[in-house]
């Protein structure tokens, strides 16, 4: 629903109207009253208070949104890289999933159209491009992946240095149905999502920085999802005073993923192919999203919108889950898929046509 922009309060020297709500410029029609609010067969509108239930906020037309959400997700504590301690001969973590953890940006919009003083119709995209991250490891011949892989390759094992590298790409597009809970400050909604997650990781291994240089090898992975789903909300949009208003939202679903992983490593400076794997799984997975918000009218159609949001997304591959260590025929004939969550403050501007 549209941002309640409050124009003026509701009582017997306004006028009533079906289809926009309080209006200066028409007669009382017989009937309306602050006591009595509008009656059904008196020309006003039949949501009771000369509109109170809109809070005197045009109920017809066009309104949207626009902001940034600044999205923050990581990885697992699961061990990709390790390093060897002189000191207690024993192998250290040296790079987890979760060390590419970061903080970006991303835009989101949100089109909506009153249909009735009821029912309205919501389209709404969020997204961001890929992604990178990247990180140099750089030690005197101590760096290996984990065993058994490390041990049985050349280019894994002691090597000099190991760079590290992520790419993520996050779409998400929706369409929901809005209908307005008479006599309340809360709506529900009822629509369809699709959510794209593509990721790509690698690392990039150097046996020896003084000998051999240029002689490296790479283990990639790219790991890609598609889900598709229905999903039911709640809105919640309480007035705090004549300028603010809380937005709180709740949505829910169960979608289905189609997610895909491709696996490449090579070894000797990538002359010898270990591996070369596609795999493939569809899954049931839920996604919930809670968005904690408020609106603070700047003009009559323009609201300063701010707030936080948290984004689960189960069943989803992650690329780095998809590295394994292990060393034999079934190695990487899999997909891997755990919860991605998603969290970060956002802030932007709302308005009404």
């Amino acid at each position: 629903m549209p941002v309640c922009l409050i124009r003026q309060s509701c009582s017997v020297t306004t006028t009533c109207d079906t289809g926009i709500g309080c209006q200066t410029s028409y007669s009382l029609s017989a009937g309306c009253s602050t006591s009595s609010g509008c009656s059904t067969n008196s020309g006003c509108s039949i949501y009771n208070g000369c509109d109170t239930l809109y809070n005197g906020c045009d109920t017809l037309g066009l309104y949207g949104r626009a902001d940034a959400v600044f999205w923050t997700f990581g990885g697992s504590d699961r061990t990709l890289i390790q390093r060897f301690n002189l000191g207690t001969g024993d192998l250290d973590r040296a790079f987890i999933a979760n060390d590419f953890q970061t903080t970006r940006a991303t835009p989101r919009i949100m089109l909506g159209l009153q249909l009735t003083p009821i029912f309205a119709v919501e389209g709404q995209y969020n997204g961001f491009s890929p992604w990178k991250s990247s990180q140099t490891l750089v030690s005197n011949q101590l760096l290996w992946l984990p065993n058994p892989l490390g041990g049985a390759t050349d280019d894994y094992f002691q090597a000099n240095r190991m760079i590290v590298r992520s790419e993520t790409a996050f779409h998400a597009a929706e369409i929901n149905f809005v209908r307005k809970i008479k006599q309340t400050n809360l709506s529900t909604l009822a629509g369809f999502r699709y959510i794209n997650f593509d990721e790509k990781f690698g690392i990039n291994s150097t046996p020896d920085l003084v000998l051999a240089p240029n002689h490296s090898s790479d283990y990639l992975v790219h790991a890609k999802n598609d889900l598709f789903g229905g999903q039911l909300g709640l809105k919640w949009n309480p007035k705090i005073t004549n300028r603010l208003n809380l937005d709180i939202v709740g949505k829910a679903g169960v979608y289905g993923n189609n997610a895909r992983q491709t696996t490449w490593l090579g070894d000797d400076n990538n002359v010898t192919e270990l591996r070369n794997v596609s795999e493939k799984k569809n899954a049931a997975a839920f996604v919930g999203e809670l968005n904690f918000g408020g609106n603070y009218k700047i003009t009559e159609g323009l609201a300063l919108i701010g707030g936080y949001n948290l984004l689960w997304v189960g069943d989803t591959a992650r690329a780095a889950d998809q590295l394994d260590f292990t060393f034999d025929a079934k190695s990487s004939h899999f997909v891997a898929t755990d919860t991605l969550f998603m969290h970060g403050a956002n802030v932007g501007l709302a308005w009404n046509f």
